[in-house]
């Protein structure tokens, strides 16, 4: 048997929903509410910042963007949908 990601159904607040439409936005409300409990304490901010420039990756210089045909974008998008 494959394992699969894909959700078929939740239940929420004892409500079981199948309708794919349904389950995405319940997932974008879960997330959106999730972010608006952030702490956005500006100290926590600077505190983080420090932290990520102390522990970054020197040896990432530069990243080049490749022009890509048609099929290939396609190709990367249908691999999303998995």
């Amino acid at each position: 048997m494959q394992k699969t990601d894909n959700i078929s159904q939740m239940r929420i607040q004892d409500k079981q929903i199948n309708n794919p439409q349904e389950i995405a936005d319940a997932f974008n409300k879960y997330f959106l509410t999730a972010a608006g409990k952030i702490p956005t304490d500006n100290s926590k901010i600077q505190e983080d910042v420090k932290l990520l420039h102390e522990n970054k990756n020197d040896e990432i210089l530069e990243m080049k963007l490749i022009p890509t045909m048609g099929n290939e974008r396609k190709h990367g998008i249908e691999l999303f949908r998995l």
